[in-house]
């Protein structure tokens, strides 16, 4: 608040309204284009507006998580019921919601350069528990010095009630990334002003030019003697009504000699638009967010708009949300828990980006037993599913013996039968009992011995055969279903993303008696990895084709991708997943 708004709201007192001042221009500065530029002015301006929606709509729509930190910070366990937690999350005071206060504290944060929330205790006490934050307008808060040096803050009120002090443990500063001196900082707007100017006076242009001061669209010029004011009054308006109107499409006729010249008048031209372009431009710069989240989609392509995004996260997004955890946990937090609480947001939804990128990560993580499936489907918010909960890890890699041999026992055809559950007191289990695989007729039906050492790689190559024969099928089917899907480009992610939800559910049902008979010798194969496995596969190849081909390519790309070794080769990979499955031991 400068100093002519205090006089004032000193002088009128409840008379006196911040927002209402501040709109009539108390805190606006002129610019060099003659136009004022204030906090809530410049949000009529398209690009800061669009660009304050973003910062504050993604920072303050993320979870804001509490951990504790275990083991000497190895592990962190997520602490739902702390109640900083139900402030950043729920409700900071009893007439706001999280995101109302946290949206607002961001646009103070970013645009004013500093955002102010008085902090109320239990009991007036520095370590005394948080139990709410009230916002405070940045104008009508001053820090300042007491004259042995130490912080408070003055809040000014209204109704010309006095000013009031608070201690820091009283007050909720969230300074920008950018402070003049370390604990007072700088806003966009009150740097950016002539670039907001700039914008806002071309904005006015060319409304001016496209309204009342538009070029006509034809002037009709004629030689020799000037018309008087009733035959000028007369062409006009017969012109008018021939002319003038949706349905105007009579040939124009001329007299005397007449000639139509029509004046085009192109925006381009005079630089309108490469000009507001470049405040675009401008603007993202100050903000720090790349111009296409601005829907400047200029330099925007498929290949690499999604690493844009990303990198608004990492270099746009991620040094505000450090302001916000460490301010959070020294001014919330009491002082003996900073060794073990923190806060932190998580960013993961903003870093996966789109559907085959996930997949992918979900993949890798899940293959290298880093997370489990139902981890994975939290991410997605997707319901826990039974024996989620449980590592699993690829089972391909086999140890070598001091001659280079595989040491694997399946590998050499020596696995013995699975562990089973002690027989019943007084019931043994005959040694060399068969067990019968029940497939559908068309399958093979085999009577695997448990004492015959040969039994599990007789039956590897029988379900080899079934499994070959059915993915072959599926390849086929999948094949012509792409080359029909890039007879129409536009459509053709829409259509591949389409197709292969229905394939992996009849995936699904092909494959399922096969791996359930390798199953029933001891193998854990899961049938959802192994369809998941091939439709991401199958997806990815489609996607990537789509990525680096026009149009009027995509149908030769896809071609290519079909008539690929990758493509044709991807049964046989099926396979080796499933052969070099774990046994059960």
């Amino acid at each position: 608040m400068n100093k002519l708004t205090r006089f004032f709201a000193s002088i009128f007192g409840g008379f006196f309204d911040q927002r209402l001042w501040n709109r009539v221009g108390g805190m606006s500065r002129s610019t060099t284009a003659r136009i004022d530029v204030s906090e809530d002015s410049a949000l009529n301006y398209a690009a800061v507006w669009c660009a304050t929606r973003l910062l504050c709509g993604t920072g303050a729509g993320l979870p804001l998580n509490v951990f504790e930190s275990e083991n000497g910070g190895d592990t962190r366990v997520k602490l739902p019921d702390h109640p900083i937690y139900r402030l950043m999350n729920i409700a900071p005071n009893p007439e706001q919601d999280a995101i109302s206060f946290r949206s607002v504290m961001w646009q103070w944060q970013v645009n004013w350069g500093n955002a102010f929330a008085e902090i109320v205790r239990e009991v007036m006490d520095p370590e005394a528990p948080v139990v709410e934050l009230w916002p405070l307008h940045p104008s009508r808060v001053t820090p300042k010095r007491y004259e042995d040096g130490s912080l408070y803050y003055q809040v000014h009120e209204f109704g010309g009630a006095p000013p009031k002090d608070l201690q820091p443990w009283q007050m909720f500063h969230m300074p920008s990334i950018i402070t003049y001196d370390g604990l007072i900082g700088r806003g966009v707007i009150q740097h950016a002003r002539e670039t907001i100017g700039a914008g806002i006076g071309a904005e006015k242009r060319a409304a001016n030019t496209f309204g009342a001061g538009h070029v006509p669209a034809v002037v009709i010029e004629y030689e020799g003697k000037a018309w008087n004011d009733e035959a000028r009054e007369n062409f006009r308006k017969e012109w008018k009504e021939i002319y003038g109107h949706p349905d105007g499409d009579e040939v124009a006729l001329l007299q005397g000699g007449g000639k139509a010249k029509a004046l085009g008048f192109s925006a381009q031209d005079s630089q309108f638009i490469e000009g507001r372009m470049f405040d675009i431009e401008e603007i993202a710069r100050w903000y720090g967010v790349s111009p296409h989240l601005l829907q400047h989609l200029l330099r925007a392509t498929f290949n690499n708009i999604e690493e844009l995004g990303i990198d608004f996260v990492r270099y746009g997004l991620r040094p505000w949300l450090k302001v916000w955890n460490q301010v959070t946990r020294r001014k919330l937090i009491p002082e003996d828990e900073w060794g073990t609480v923190f806060v932190e947001h998580d960013v993961g939804d903003l870093e996966f980006g789109n559907a085959e990128s996930r997949a992918k990560f979900y993949s890798a993580m899940t293959a290298s037993a880093t997370m489990t499936r139902n981890e994975c489907r939290r991410r997605e918010h997707l319901d826990p599913v039974d024996g989620g909960d449980v590592f699993l890890v690829q089972g391909a890699m086999v140890p070598l013996d001091e001659d280079g041999k595989p040491e694997s026992a399946f590998v050499n055809g020596t696995a013995g039968p699975p562990s089973t559950d002690p027989a019943p007191a007084g019931k043994s289990e005959p040694a060399g009992e068969a067990i019968e695989l029940r497939l559908p007729p068309e399958r093979i039906v085999t009577n695997i011995t448990y004492c015959e050492p040969t039994t599990m790689a007789t039956v590897a190559a029988n379900v080899h055969r079934i499994i070959t024969r059915d993915l072959s099928r599926m390849l086929t089917k999948e094949s012509k279903q792409m080359e029909s899907c890039a007879k129409k480009p536009n459509e053709f992610i829409d259509k591949v993303e389409e197709f292969y939800v229905s394939h992996r559910i009849l995936l699904l049902d092909v494959v399922n008696d096969s791996v359930t008979a390798l199953n029933s010798c001891g193998y854990q194969i899961d049938t959802g990895a192994i369809a998941s496995t091939w439709v991401n596969e199958g997806k990815s190849l489609m996607l990537e084709a789509a990525g680096t081909a026009t149009p009027k390519e995509l149908a030769d790309a896809v071609k290519r991708v079909i008539e690929s070794k990758t493509w044709s080769e991807r049964p046989l990979r099926a396979i080796e997943r499933a052969e070099n499955a774990t046994l059960v031991v």
